[in-house]
């Protein structure tokens, strides 16, 4: 699927070698920012009230995730390889501080946070049944009780925007969203159509 094309005003070669270099998380970053800062009527126009919370979890854990293989890929020559085993968040995040020869804190900080913000995520995109009695003086909370408390969408995005500045900080990276470049070559024989 080739991507779609930007300015109509502009046409690319007939054929050309492209490059392009994308960060996902740079985006994800954005709609986390998007999804706290968006007035309640407008929001929900589209989502009930109660949905901006828990997707806040999983846009901020996606933006997060988009980092760590974006500098993953920088430090790490082997990164693909490392990543098609089942590795953990923390276990990316140590292989990356390993690598730059850093020192990398999961008891405190914001790198306790991105766990805390990823056991979440877990419970939300697996959740479970839950059956719960209980004497007290209210309801138990269920699990989308848990993230209005611990997780609002300010919450998630002041844990991910943290990450991202740390992480690139740290590696020496920019923060990069999207490059493409080309340079423009004659078409090869096999992909002209015959007449």
């Amino acid at each position: 699927m080739p991507a779609r094309h930007g300015d109509s005003q502009f046409d690319y070669p007939e054929y050309a070698e492209f490059h392009l270099r994308c960060n996902p998380g740079y985006d994800f970053v954005r709609f986390i920012g998007w999804l706290e800062e968006a007035p309640p009527e407008k929001f929900n126009h589209v989502f009930a009230a109660y949905a901006r919370n828990p997707l806040g979890v999983i846009i901020a854990s996606c933006a997060i995730e988009g980092y760590i293989n974006y500098v993953g890929h920088h430090v790490d020559p082997k990164w693909e390889e490392f990543t098609k085993e089942r590795s953990s968040v923390s276990d990316r995040i140590r292989r990356i501080y390993s690598l730059l020869k850093k020192p990398v804190d999961f008891g405190s900080g914001v790198m306790q946070q991105v766990i805390e913000l990823f056991q979440m995520r877990r419970r939300l995109v697996h959740p479970q049944f839950q059956d719960t009695r209980e004497e007290r003086s209210s309801p138990p909370p269920d699990l989308f009780d848990h993230v209005d408390v611990d997780f609002p969408a300010a919450n998630s995005r002041r844990i991910t925007e943290s990450f991202r500045d740390t992480l690139l900080c740290d590696a020496q990276m920019e923060d990069l969203w999207w490059r493409q470049s080309y340079a423009q070559k004659e078409k090869p024989v096999r992909f002209e159509r015959e007449a």
